[in-house]
Order: structure tokens, then sequence, then C-alpha cells
């Protein structure tokens, strides 16, 4: 089985960094759908805080924080990202 999930290492950063994160399958059929386990325990494995995951976000409230992301000056949430790698 060839997965594509994130590293452990990269959840880690993504958490201290304080990004959000979605869950995914990488499913290439029906058969597959079940990997979201997978990324389910990694994100448990890596501490996420549920309200990180957009997967748990309702509708309103992704929304609200795509447009409010939008409306950042580009490059904001990576110069925050390279100030944890930094540590």
């Amino acid at each position: 089985m060839d997965r594509q999930d994130l590293s452990f290492d990269l959840i880690t950063l993504a958490r201290k960094a304080g990004c959000r994160i979605s869950l995914g399958t990488d499913s290439h059929g029906e058969s597959q759908l079940g990997f979201i386990e997978f990324g389910l325990a990694a994100a448990l494995k890596g501490e996420i805080d549920p309200e990180r995951v957009l997967n748990f976000t309702s509708r309103g409230d992704l929304v609200n924080w795509a447009n409010k992301e939008r409306s950042l000056p580009r490059g904001k949430s990576v110069s925050s990202i390279q100030n944890v790698v930094d540590r």
C-alpha cells in the first residue's frame, strides 16, 4: 500500500504552528474510503485539537475562516510556520 498521509513530524509542526488540518483518505476507489482512519489516528497521535481539524468545522465556520484567511496579506501564514521551524 502506497499511502500519502502527512508524516508525524509535519503534523507536530502544524500543531505547534497553530495550523488547521484536514483529514483525507487518499483513496482511489470506494473500497479505500475507510482509510480516513489513518488520518484520524495520525491527528490523535499528534495531539491535534479537534477544533483545528477542518473536517469537524461547520460549513458556516469554515466559510468564515476561509474568508478571513483570504483577507490576510500573502505570506502571513507561511511566516508564522517559519517562526516555529526556526525555534
